[in-house]
């Protein structure tokens, strides 16, 4: 399990320094309109939606929530990789397909309006889903469903829209207030929203059995993303659509709709937990307040509380009974997680995973001796 930890570090500094280049790549374009200090008070506005963000992925992520440093990489990934990526196929379209569809029967306007409403939704989602399929691939210890898609998906969108942001801005710096406008407070959920739905669909393949049934998550995936980006792009254009209507359906559709989608994984990732762990506890491996421990953030706090008066009052040092009892919840939800995943893609008995499920379950004794004492058996942590 540490080969594991270090090799995901590894990865994530990898994916972070990935796409630091990225966006250090792309730095001369950003800065040529108005040099260095234009680009640096484009970046002032531009951290402030990943600012928002980044306080409703903490809210989403609460119960459960992954490291830092992978928040790190997935940002980085979408400032800087994806945006790459993203730019390199929208020239191309442009110099292209676009050209071979419109040049001759419409205008330039034309050109513009069919890359920004058909070919952008499909080269940038595919660019920033790309991402988010690297993770699960790559650091699927670290992706545990619905709700992990929806936090890597928002934050690989953050970075795609910081770096686009700052082009935006930067191209006119001028009226920078008023793109602000447009691009944050008259939207705030675009990238951001449209690549957490695909990180949504994508944490299901999590609990499918099957190489192309977890394929197929990719299709609703790949499809609401792109519908949202398309609608946003293409909606002022229908017929009646004034501004005003437009910042209407263009955010409270999608705000409902991500709002459920955040609210339904939360539920099912505190449901999944639950039954992997009822195991154990039929087996007399962990009690069930150990359950409702865990199911509650005031029970966790209190029980990190109590660890750690108890460990003070036996000469551990200050903050290791508060960090034990976190060890302790998180390996409960990670060994929760692993039971439900393990039995609904029939890979209990792999050995690799029988070898997990007994590290996890000497971490679980070893972290409750710690705490707990002699009465490591038999006492009951309150909460």
């Amino acid at each position: 399990m540490k080969r594991r930890r270090a090799s995901a570090y590894i990865i994530a500094i990898l994916m972070t320094m990935i796409g630091a280049f990225g966006f250090w790549a792309i730095l001369p374009e950003l800065s040529r309109p108005q040099g260095v200090h234009g680009v640096f008070g484009a970046a002032l506005y531009a951290i402030i939606p990943v600012v928002a963000i980044g306080f409703f992925v903490w809210l989403i992520d609460s119960w459960e929530p992954e490291p830092m440093w992978m928040y790190a990489a997935a940002f980085a990934w979408g400032a800087g990789s994806s945006i790459i990526l993203a730019i390199t196929l929208n020239d191309y379209a442009g110099e292209y397909i676009a050209h071979n569809a419109l040049i001759g029967a419409g205008s330039q306007s034309d050109v513009k309006f069919y890359l920004s409403a058909y070919i952008a939704p499909l080269t940038e989602e595919f660019s920033k889903g790309l991402g988010v399929i690297l993770i699960y691939k790559l650091l699927r210890s670290y992706f545990n469903g619905p709700v992990d898609g929806i936090v890597y998906g928002a934050l690989v969108g953050s970075g795609f829209a910081f770096t686009e942001n700052i082009l935006y801005f930067v191209r006119n710096y001028e009226v920078i207030e008023q793109v602000f406008k447009v691009r944050f407070l008259d939207g705030p959920l675009n990238h951001e929203a449209w690549t957490a739905a695909f990180g949504f669909f994508l944490g299901f393949a999590v609990f499918t059995k099957g190489r192309i049934a977890r394929a197929l998550w990719l299709v609703p995936a790949f499809a609401s993303a792109i519908a949202g980006h398309w609608f946003n792009n293409a909606a002022l254009s229908f017929p009646g659509m004034t501004y005003e209507r437009y910042v209407v359906w263009s955010n409270v559709p999608i705000v409902i709709v991500m709002t459920a989608l955040a609210i339904y994984a939360r539920w099912q990732q505190k449901r999944f937990v639950v039954q992997g762990l009822q195991d154990y506890v039929d087996a007399g491996w962990l009690l069930s307040s150990d359950i409702d421990m865990i199911l509650s953030l005031a029970r966790r706090l209190s029980a990190q509380h109590w660890s750690e008066v108890r460990m003070l009052r036996r000469g551990s040092p200050k903050g290791r009974g508060t960090e034990t009892m976190k060890d302790y919840q998180n390996a409960l939800i990670e060994l929760g997680y692993f039971r439900t995943t393990a039995l609904r893609i029939g890979q209990v008995q792999t050995a690799e995973n029988r070898e997990r499920e007994r590290y996890l379950l000497n971490e679980i004794v070893r972290l409750r001796t710690m705490f707990l004492g002699n009465e490591a058996t038999s006492e009951t942590i309150p909460g």
